[in-house]
């Protein structure tokens, strides 16, 4: 009969998924913008999400909002208690505003919740089981329904600060406001000595040109003196070859090539018209005059092969120009350091006062994005848009779990069963042994 008049209890069951998401990283409200970092495991998130779903304000929360009288109706011995209790609320009502006392879930309903409360972690999973009994299924599925609505704004109350953004504002008028000081003084700054700012620049910039141009000569001659080994190589090996050269006067190259000294010793005199002996354009010339001699002294001497001779004098003349070149464009670039060294220091002043703006832009920007950053977190913690998602809602059992009415029947039925045959048979075994 005990078994028959148990009260039976449903129980109503809904699974959790944690998802890893922006409340479990860290991102730092100050310094450089980097890289955010993870930090916690997820097994430590898992126990972490178990412990709110366990504490006693999730659970006081969800007695008080679904009703304590509804999931823990009064017995019938306290009928008298309660009668009076709201006799007196008639009588006395207390003041409008203030909590009724069914209201507030006292120590005793948070400990009989817990034990009809189950919330456990599958292994090896990111999945949370959540589970409630109870007499009425109805009440059921409206406790655990409860339980993760709280537990969704006790998630996001614990892995939030809504301080954040309020702080982030203040850093963001502060840094605009040095911003600001700042770009004012690099304007008035440039007021007040433009001529020398104009100045410098135009030199950097002619430094920068000037340094271009070395590096390209400075190719120039490295091929030149590259091709130049090579054709000595060449000429030294027609050399060591048998053949009978042309005659120099029959030679079409040596004609050339008196033909060039001709020329460049024209161009020689008309130089001298308008430049001094020293000037660079003059001896250049001369090199070259020097070096179709040596080659037409080569040839009358019967030397190497004109035409090879003649690529040889043009790539030492194109050395040489190249040569003179690169010293005339190194002497202007010392001039160029020189200017720029003899300036005054404002441009070291106007350098430091643009690297401190650069750096109050810096902090301005990086702490606008995390401003905007930490506007959309709390627009969604105030929607309630977290990691957390319910992949399996309450729903209404249709079974009782407790009590197995016909499992502990039959079972309770064997047990009986095997007690009065024991029972028989050591009251047989008495009385036998009084009967002899």
């Amino acid at each position: 009969m005990l078994i028959l008049v148990q009260t039976p209890l449903y129980e109503s069951d809904a699974v959790l998924l944690v998802k890893f998401g922006r409340e479990f990283v860290y991102q730092p409200e100050v310094g450089d913008r980097a890289t955010p970092i993870a930090n916690r495991n997820q097994e430590t998130l898992i126990n972490s999400e178990i412990r709110i779903l366990q504490s006693d304000n999730l659970i006081q929360s969800v007695l008080k909002s679904v009703g304590v009288e509804r999931v823990y109706p009064p017995q019938a011995q306290n009928f008298i208690q309660g009668f009076l209790k709201s006799l007196i609320a008639r009588v006395c009502p207390p003041p409008a505003g203030s909590p009724q006392p069914s209201d507030v879930p006292d120590n005793a309903a948070v400990l009989q919740f817990r034990q009809h409360f189950i919330v456990e972690a599958v292994p090896t999973t990111d999945v949370i089981d959540v589970s409630f009994t109870h007499p009425e299924p109805r009440v059921a599925v409206a406790v655990l329904d409860r339980v993760l609505e709280v537990f969704k704004e006790s998630h996001l109350q614990a892995f939030s600060d809504p301080g954040v953004p309020h702080f982030l504002e203040a850093k963001v008028a502060e840094s605009r406001g040095k911003l600001e000081k700042c770009e004012e003084g690099v304007r008035t700054f440039q007021v007040q000595n433009r001529d020398s700012l104009d100045q410098g620049e135009l030199l950097l910039h002619q430094r920068e040109v000037v340094e271009a141009g070395i590096k390209e000569v400075d190719n120039q001659i490295a091929g030149l003196r590259e091709k130049l080994v090579y054709l000595q190589y060449q000429a030294h090996s027609n050399e060591q070859a048998d053949g009978v050269p042309l005659q120099p006067e029959r030679d079409p190259a040596v004609t050339q090539a008196k033909a060039h000294l001709l020329e460049l010793q024209l161009t020689e005199q008309k130089l001298l018209a308008s430049f001094k002996e020293s000037s660079r354009q003059v001896v250049s010339v001369r090199k070259q005059i020097d070096l179709v001699k040596e080659f037409l002294r080569d040839q009358e001497q019967g030397g190497m092969n004109a035409e090879l001779g003649m690529q040889i004098v043009s790539a030492k003349a194109d050395l040489h120009f190249q040569e003179a070149k690169r010293t005339s464009v190194r002497r202007q670039l010392d001039e160029l350091n020189a200017q720029l060294e003899a300036l005054p220091r404002v441009e070291e002043s106007y350098n430091k006062l643009k690297r401190e703006c650069d750096s109050f832009e810096k902090n301005y920007q990086n702490y606008k994005q995390k401003l905007e950053e930490a506007r959309v977190s709390q627009e969604m913690d105030e929607q309630k848009i977290a990691n957390i998602s319910v992949i399996q809602k309450p729903g209404l059992p249709s079974v009782p779990v407790s009590p197995r009415k016909l499992l502990n029947l039959a079972v309770g039925m064997f047990v009986g069963a095997v007690l009065g045959v024991s029972l028989a048979f050591v009251t047989d075994s008495f009385g036998s042994g009084k009967t002899t």
